[in-house]
């Protein structure tokens, strides 16, 4: 297959030159640059919950007024995915403007119709999917089960039991702490 004239030593040389590389370069990469995706996602989702804590006189006037709770969580996915469509949106933006130069730069010629594989596709919607669901419904499970007196009076405070963001701190966390570790050595 193609792959192999890149990735194959045992192909026939041209022009005396290998032009053979290591595929364990392409994991090692790959895997670095799901790390960095990781730790973006992680960090949306907490940003989300943070912002939504400000919001929770909002979300006690609504409950006031007879709001229920499914209608808080529609609304609160919806803000999230619509939030992760215009991420994606600019990011397809920030790699058609870096694209010619990242090409000058390899001496490559990449389009961006690489970034539309079928198997990327379906990575991107499974990223779109599970980032959009964690900063969107979590936020609005934990907001609406407050009492609304409570956050109309601000004495609304996120109790010490909130796991996920906890944990989603020291995953980011760890998961820079291992870049930057690996870079290092």
């Amino acid at each position: 297959p193609f792959t192999d004239m890149h990735l194959n030593k045992e192909l026939p040389a041209q022009n005396g030159l290998s032009d053979a590389s290591n595929p364990m370069y392409s994991y090692i990469l790959s895997g670095i640059a799901l790390f960095v995706l990781l730790i973006a996602c992680i960090n949306f989702v907490n940003l989300t919950v943070a912002r939504s804590v400000r919001r929770s006189k909002e979300i006690g006037i609504r409950k006031v007024v007879g709001g229920e709770r499914k209608q808080l969580i529609v609304q609160f996915l919806g803000e999230s995915f619509l939030l992760c469509f215009f991420a994606f949106a600019l990011a397809i933006v920030l790699v058609q403007l870096a694209l010619p130069v990242f090409n000058e730069l390899s001496n490559k010629v990449l389009t961006l119709s690489y970034l539309f594989d079928a198997k990327l596709i379906l990575g991107y919607m499974a990223l779109f999917i599970v980032t959009g669901l964690l900063a969107g419904f979590y936020p609005a499970l934990v907001l609406s089960n407050y009492n609304p007196v409570e956050t109309l009076y601000s004495r609304f405070i996120l109790s010490g039991k909130n796991y996920l963001q906890k944990s989603l701190v020291v995953l980011q966390f760890a998961l820079a702490s291992f870049l930057i570790i690996s870079t290092l050595v």
